[in-house]
């Protein structure tokens, strides 16, 4: 409640869902029709109140204006704030989103207003020598859609990213697709710690999963290569992944030396956290073999693909 005929008060905003609190400071301006004032919300912490499992949580502060014109007949409420993200982290159970950063304004003044395509810019721990950038669109100004979009990962030459939205009414969703686009697998590789395999190209796919506590499970993953290139694994390698001494198996393994691959793509089912089934295909030649038709690769193995990860991390 303000009281028009007082030159200066003071307000408190409380909201239970995010549970904060904002304080406004108005004055009358020299027209008594018209209450200029401020808003600040001190830093505070936003976090789920749906799951307490769930870490999703936003340290911010923020601050803005308000006037409210010809108040005594016909109230015209003009505000903006501009809300700072210090420091943020969105949990999907088993994968966290952390270092979220950033400012979002909302509202209009004479010289900005609120953006339709806004976005937090976020880190991964990842290893300082892999340079990337991360991004999760943010919607204020249609209410029919979600407040937090995709999420886009510029890295490796190419991106990542989500095929839908991550929030939903209010809610992290915990079931999506991602989206793999011309990713340079030569270097994916060198940073993983697989300086042994040496292969050129890029990869693009697709990879459907949901979180569900502590597993990522994922059904129907297809990463596929977007172009041909060359793969050339070490002897012991090789050796372990086409044993025997019958004709077909000694050819894969001189082919595997120096494979000019037309196409790879790879299939995988079960736990990024913990371990996945994959099939692998390819077609593609060593051009200094004396045979010189094509060797085509089909293997099916059990795998931890978590350890690819685990090599890409900033180590603490």
């Amino acid at each position: 409640d303000i009281n028009a005929s007082k030159n200066v008060g003071t307000l408190r905003l409380s909201m239970q869902t995010p549970k904060i609190s904002l304080n406004a400071d108005y004055r009358s301006a020299d027209d008594i029709n018209t209450l200029l004032g401020t808003i600040t919300l001190d830093k505070t912490d936003i976090t789920s109140l749906e799951n307490e499992n769930d870490d999703t949580k936003f340290n911010v502060s923020a601050s803005g204006e308000f006037s409210i014109k010809d108040f005594s007949t016909k109230p015209h409420i003009e505000w903006f704030i501009n809300s700072d993200i210090i420091d943020g982290i969105i949990d999907f159970g088993a994968m966290k989103i952390p270092n979220i950063k950033g400012s979002v304004f909302i509202g209009k003044n004479k010289n900005r207003k609120t953006k339709s395509d806004t976005y937090l810019p976020f880190a991964l721990p990842l290893k300082s020598s892999i340079p990337h950038k991360g991004r999760i669109g943010i919607n204020l100004s249609n209410k029919d859609k979600p407040l937090l979009g995709n999420i886009r990962l510029k890295i490796y030459n190419g991106e990542i990213r989500t095929e839908s939205p991550i929030s939903r009414n209010g809610k992290i969703v915990r079931k999506n697709k991602l989206i793999v686009s011309d990713l340079n697998i030569s270097a994916l590789m060198r940073d993983a710690g697989f300086s042994n395999v040496k292969i050129t190209g890029a990869l693009g796919g697709i990879i459907p999963f949901e979180t569900i506590d502590s597993e990522v499970n994922v059904n129907g993953a297809l990463i596929q290569s977007l172009r041909p290139g060359v793969l050339s694994l070490p002897k012991d390698m090789i050796l372990g992944l086409f044993p025997g001494t019958s004709p077909k198996m000694v050819m894969i393994r001189e082919a595997l030396e120096n494979y000019h691959y037309e196409f790879f793509e790879i299939r995988f089912d079960g736990d990024l956290a913990d371990r996945v089934m994959m099939t692998v295909s390819a077609r593609g030649q060593n051009p200094k073999m004396a045979r010189k038709e094509p060797v085509d690769l089909n293997l099916q193995i059990e795998t931890q693909i978590s350890l690819l990860f685990e090599g890409l991390k900033r180590k603490n």
